[in-house]
């Protein structure tokens, strides 16, 4: 079953949303504590993990049918990453 566009740009909205959320809330609370290099080193690692996540759920999203056996310790990491980025969005005050 293909990943149908609807989901693939919801999915996309969400992770801009939480890449948002995440690197406002670090901004703010490291400014003027670090150099330009540190802070772009910090948002490097941020955006190559959250997009690592959402490439992750991409191919999940797309290799999932009727017939696939999920692999609840990977579901189970997913959950909890998605648990984390919720609690970052309520710090930075966003939905």
């Amino acid at each position: 079953m293909a990943m149908s566009v609807p989901v693939r740009n919801f999915l996309r909205a969400r992770r801009d949303r939480a890449l948002g959320s995440i690197l406002g809330v670090l901004e703010e609370d490291l400014k003027g504590k670090i150099t330009k290099a540190e802070w772009d080193d910090i948002r490097g690692t941020v955006l190559d993990g959250v997009n690592g996540y959402h490439d992750a759920v991409l191919d999940l999203m797309k290799s999932e049918d009727d017939t696939s056996v999920r692999n609840d310790a990977i579901f189970d990491l997913l959950t909890d990453i998605s648990n984390q980025l919720g609690t970052a969005r309520r710090r930075a005050g966003t939905p």
